[in-house]
């Protein structure tokens, strides 16, 4: 699948990412900042694992390993995330060691499909440094997707911190395309 989007409202800018299904239940990303070109320094790569698909006593979950400049290892950060879903909500709890500076970070949110192509969300979430639970970050956002065609989402989606450590105001847009696989399972 490629993904393609914008943050209109902050420096984070143009991206293009691109995931890869290796197996059924692996998958391998990168993400490509555009806003100046394609800044291969800037690239971030990561993998996801999933650990339940809702079927028994866990809700459908995965592990998901990031990193993000990885050509820069002064500057790289590396991130671990345990992202699950049931019925009802959806959420995160993670890790992120930025610059020797780790955070907990984390996310609860609720999905409602309008329609066959049409659905929306919110989301709320933010961060705490490890190293004191003072001054954590709260952030809230919510956005609508709507399926193209089977193979092309758009999405757009706002948001503002709840706390004064919490995001300014921000808005994006974003798309996904599907390439069919070659591969039969």
């Amino acid at each position: 699948m490629i993904e393609s989007g914008i943050d209109l409202a902050s420096n984070e800018g143009l991206y293009l990412q691109s995931r890869y299904g290796l197996l059924k239940d692996v998958e391998v990303y990168a993400v490509f900042p555009m806003d100046d070109g394609l800044d291969l320094n800037r690239t971030s790569i990561g993998a996801a694992f999933m650990i339940g698909d809702g079927g028994g006593k866990l809700p459908e979950s995965s592990i998901y390993f990031h990193a993000d400049q990885i050509s820069d290892p002064d500057n790289s950060t590396y991130s671990f995330y345990l992202p699950f879903s049931t019925n009802i909500i959806g959420g995160q709890i993670g890790f992120e060691n930025i610059t020797n500076d780790s955070q907990l970070t984390y996310a609860i949110s609720h999905g409602y499909s309008f329609s066959e192509n049409l659905a929306g969300f919110i989301e709320l979430y933010g961060s705490s440094h490890s190293k004191s639970l003072n001054g954590m970050d709260l952030s809230i956002d919510g956005g609508i997707t709507y399926m193209v065609a089977s193979n092309i989402q758009v999405d757009l989606n706002i948001g503002t911190g709840i706390t004064d450590k919490g995001d300014d105001l921000f808005y994006a847009i974003g798309m996904a395309y599907q390439i069919t696989s070659f591969w039969k399972n």
